[in-house]
């Protein structure tokens, strides 16, 4: 069975991923990751964030300090980067 929804958000992490041709933005992502699975803050059965939820909240982050461009804005020039805007 297709799970459209989980395809599009695939989909859509995988797109911020490839805006960064450093690969920052993945080791930033996979780190985060590594951390909350060694800290066991990484279940969502027990009542934490789930792996998908911590990285939405990373790309929240980049986004909001603008170190990755917010592809989801139609007036957005997805090339801008934090150091030169």
């Amino acid at each position: 069975m297709n799970n459209v929804i989980a395809l599009m958000n695939s989909e859509l992490i995988n797109r911020y991923v490839n805006l960064d041709p450093s690969d920052t933005v993945r080791q930033f992502l996979m780190l985060t990751k590594r951390f909350v699975k060694a800290q066991a803050i990484c279940d969502a059965v027990q009542g934490y964030p789930s792996s998908y939820c911590w990285v939405i909240m990373c790309l929240h982050f980049l986004l909001r300090f603008e170190y990755i461009p917010n592809i989801q804005r139609a007036d957005i020039n997805i090339t801008r980067r934090r150091n030169n805007k």
